[in-house]
């Protein structure tokens, strides 16, 4: 009997320990990596070489839209077409607003007839209002009469012209020459008024937008040269003058966008194509100081710190906390006076999140 129970046992302590291993811990290995966002650790101040890319565009360019909405039912230009100035470029379906037009002169024509009864009356009554057969009252009617049916006549005709407006509003023309830089619509879309249907571009000015990180914003000034260069024209340099310096963050965008207009822009460029610019950036202050944005920044007990990415692989890496001593605050950041160093790369959004070690994934 004792070895029946004793076998008894071993099988129960076989089954708890199967049982325990078809029902262990999840796999850690499915831990999501979370996305965090970086920037790379700057020397501020001296004098330093930074390139950054951009997109040109032309130095003049106008978006044409309709005054009024309607079913787009011509295109008569295309992406690369040369056009002169007063040359019809689009038209929508002008039925509604045509009718519109008939109803307005319609109510116009009543209108004029309508008058010429009230003046024929009015002459009338005055004449005898002049040799007193008809009393004041009378005279006063057949005057207001008159005056409203000329107001009317007025208006009606007023009505006409914004009818033959609305019909004209239906024909797009181009109020410059230039060429077509972008179509926005295509033929049977329904087009709202106000939208840019077409895009066109004059002029030789050809100028380049750059988006300058929050780090940099406060080195850049009107005025100052730039190297400018295009990977379609490999082995050719332009000088570029930086006219414009936006204090607004661009939309959907983290970079304050800055405008470069080329000296000495080539035929070959064109809208739209990619170019690199290099800036040589200089500060106020001669003194070398490691500079980051203040949202890479946290504190806890009473210490500052960051997050310092080690680069796995590809666009993966650790996260690693890191002390840091901070100076002062500038409009770009915090000055770093000790723990980074120039070139290392530090998280800017989600700290909060993060933990040492944790493997995240770096978003451009």
């Amino acid at each position: 009997m004792k070895t029946i129970n004793f076998i008894l046992a071993i099988i129960m302590m076989l089954l708890a320990l199967i049982l325990g291993k078809c029902s262990g811990k999840p796999d850690s290995s499915a831990e999501i990596i979370r996305p965090v966002r970086f920037e790379k650790v700057i020397m501020y101040g001296g004098e330093q070489t930074r390139t950054f890319s951009g997109v040109s565009k032309s130095g003049l360019e106008t978006n044409l839209s309709f005054k009024v909405d309607g079913t787009l039912r011509r295109l008569n230009v295309e992406v690369g077409d040369q056009v002169r100035a007063g040359e019809l470029l689009a038209v929508l379906d002008a039925t509604d607003y045509n009718l519109q037009l008939d109803q307005t002169k319609s109510a116009s024509t009543q209108a004029e007839v309508r008058m010429q009864n009230t003046r024929s009356t009015y002459d009338r009554i005055s004449k005898l209002y002049e040799t007193g057969s008809v009393s004041v009252n009378d005279y006063e009617q057949a005057k207001t009469a008159f005056e409203s049916a000329r107001a009317g006549v007025n208006s009606a005709r007023k009505q006409v012209q914004l009818a033959e407006q609305r019909v004209n509003y239906t024909r797009l023309r181009a109020p410059i020459e230039g060429r077509v830089a972008n179509v926005n619509a295509e033929i049977n879309e329904n087009i709202m008024a106000g939208f840019s249907v077409i895009t066109l571009t004059s002029g030789s000015d050809i100028e380049v937008t750059v988006g300058m990180p929050e780090s940099f914003i406060a080195m850049i000034r009107d005025g100052d040269t730039v190297n400018v260069m295009f990977s379609s024209l490999a082995g050719e340099n332009f000088t570029g003058i930086i006219s414009e310096v936006s204090y607004i963050v661009g939309e959907a965008s983290t970079t304050y966008p800055i405008t470069i207009k080329l000296e000495d822009p080539s035929e070959d460029i064109r809208p739209g194509m990619t170019a690199n610019v290099k800036f040589l950036l200089t500060s106020e202050d001669d003194k070398e100081t490691i500079l980051v944005p203040s949202v890479a920044v946290a504190e806890e007990n009473d210490q500052n710190y960051v997050y310092v990415l080690k680069v796995l692989n590809g666009d993966t890496a650790t996260v690693h906390k890191r002390i840091v001593t901070i100076g002062d605050i500038t409009g770009a950041g915090f000055e770093i006076t000790e723990g980074l160093e120039d070139g290392e790369m530090v998280v800017t959004a989600g700290i909060s999140k993060l933990s040492e070690g944790l493997t995240v994934r770096m978003l451009n």
